[in-house]
């Protein structure tokens, strides 16, 4: 009996310990709500005042057509920190006929909000309108639309699509903010507007389709596309499409700004119009500062309206009251096609210069920090190497994907700057970036496209005579997740170690 309620003691002192280590390790910020699975990143809807956390990865293809969290009438005013995990597979696939306004993104309408360091990775969002009403669509990834809100260090990879709405905004992270901040952001994905036959406006950027009322983009980038196709008939509608933002401007209080960001996707419409205003930046902007373009900006002959390399337009003849538009520091790589302003709309008492060191640059200047004057190289850029300005302060992305070749097939990959293969013997890249697949095994592909974004590939190459399995993607045994987190065996260690000391305890002292 002495021997039991000894053994007894010490197990339950082990388990004790076991379980205040493991606490410890998935401490909670006071406050918040972890999220685990996507079932609880759903329910988020059902507390829209909450204050949320990521705990792991999540990947949401287990909801077919996401519902976004949060509407008009009941708004998300909450918090959602991604703490650096990837929300994977989101997708929104939705067709509608009604007049009406409608609000698409994981959440789709938040208000005094916070989101920080969220990554979203292979989304898909595909809204559309049909049927004889024109509707009015406020598109993005992260947030439709959002007022009084901060959004930080996040990040979109995949497609977001726009397509029939008579009244469009549709942007990579978000559609339209008001009175709100976007800082340390980047945008991956493609941006497309298209069958906006009779529309009304049209707006779309990389990182926000419409900012206005004293809204900030700081320290953000766009790499993904960004267009506007299909027809086009109703020659009054308005179209402002960029780079980073397409519309800075403001009808009413124009006090929006974009500084220290900077473009490389290709910003294009296949259409011309009098009333487009299309740039690598900005399509229609009022405070530019610090700013790059090295994007193609593509435009069909005989364009009619206004394309800038990095703003098409920094005048808008409106109502706005406030400090007359300007850009300050702006450089780009590409011939500025069109100039980036329309002096005809200009009003008399406009007399300050609107353009300070704008200019055009070679290659060669590009990769040197000393032709971009007023850039702070202290605290916000850093010249990438061998490359151009980056920002420091944007969170680095580790995409992780699962692939299974056959022995001597390929996977073709977007070139990189940089890559490694773990095992030679089983995989390799080739000189146009893509695997290819030499030996069964498991190797693993890292795939550097910048200093803040990698793809992280393991790639399982299966011999021809062995399998005849088609290419797919794996998934992770989820037992193999739990077993291989670092505090379950440092755990299971601890445990096993006091086991022996016990045994060897007990059998000094003649148990």
């Amino acid at each position: 009996m002495k021997i039991k309620k000894f053994i007894s003691v010490i197990l339950a002192i082990i388990m004790s310990f076991g379980i205040c280590a493991f606490a410890s390790a998935q401490e909670i910020s006071e406050g918040y709500t972890p999220i685990y699975t996507a079932e609880d990143l759903n329910n988020i809807r059902n507390d829209l005042d909450g204050k949320y956390i990521l705990m792991n990865d999540i990947d949401l293809s287990v909801y077919e057509n996401w519902e976004p969290i949060g509407t008009s009438d009941e708004p998300f005013t909450g918090e959602f920190d991604g703490d650096g995990y990837n929300i994977s597979h989101l997708t929104i696939n939705d067709t509608q006929t009604e007049d009406m306004v409608y609000y698409y993104a994981l959440f789709g309408y938040v208000k005094n909000s916070k989101f920080n360091s969220i990554t979203l990775t292979e989304c898909n969002i595909l809204a559309k309108h049909r049927g004889e009403t024109r509707g009015y669509g406020v598109i993005g990834a992260i947030v439709g639309y959002c007022y009084g809100t901060e959004i930080s260090g996040c990040t979109v990879f995949g497609k977001v699509t726009a397509d029939g709405f008579g009244e469009c905004f549709a942007g990579g992270l978000t559609g339209r903010c008001k009175a709100s901040k976007i800082s340390c952001c980047s945008n991956y994905a493609e941006v497309t507007v298209e069958n906006f036959k009779y529309a009304k406006e049209v707006f779309a950027g990389g990182i926000i389709a419409d900012l206005t009322f004293s809204s900030i983009i700081s320290e953000s980038s766009n790499h993904g596309k960004v267009s506007l196709v299909g027809e086009w008939e109703n020659k009054y509608c308005y179209m402002e499409i960029g780079g980073l933002c397409g519309n800075c401007d403001d009808i009413m209080v124009s006090t929006n700004s974009v500084i220290d960001c900077y473009n490389t996707g290709e910003v294009s419409t296949d259409f011309t119009s009098d009333r487009i205003r299309i740039g690598g930046v900005c399509g229609e902007s009022y405070e530019t500062q610090c700013v790059y373009n090295v994007g193609e900006i593509v435009v069909p002959d005989g364009f009619k309206g206004l394309a800038g390399a990095v703003s098409g337009n920094i005048f808008h003849t409106s109502l706005a009251i406030g400090m007359p538009h300007y850009m300050t520091n702006a450089y780009y790589i590409n011939e500025d096609m069109i100039p980036s302003y329309d002096w005809e709309n200009l009003p008399e008492n406009f007399n300050e210069e609107p353009f300070v060191n704008v200019k055009l640059l070679t290659e060669q200047e590009f990769k040197n920090q000393e032709s971009f004057a007023g850039f702070d190289f202290e605290s916000i850029w850093k010249m990438e190497e061998g490359g151009y300005p980056v920002l420091k302060n944007q969170p680095k992305v580790t995409v992780k994907e699962n692939i299974t070749l056959k022995a001597g097939q390929s996977y073709l990959l977007a070139l990189g700057k940089k890559y490694h293969t773990s095992n030679a013997d089983v995989a390799i890249t080739g000189i146009n970036g893509e695997i290819i697949a030499v030996a069964s095994g498991t190797a693993v592909i890292t795939v550097e496209y910048s200093d803040k974004y990698e793809r992280e590939i393991t790639v399982t190459v299966i011999d021809t005579e062995e399998n005849n399995t088609p290419i797919q993607s794996e998934k992770p045994d989820i037992l193999d997740f739990f077993s291989n987190l670092w505090i379950v065996k440092t755990v299971k260690q601890i445990v096993m170690f006091v086991i022996g000391m016990i045994n060897s305890i007990c059998t000094f002292i003649g148990f």
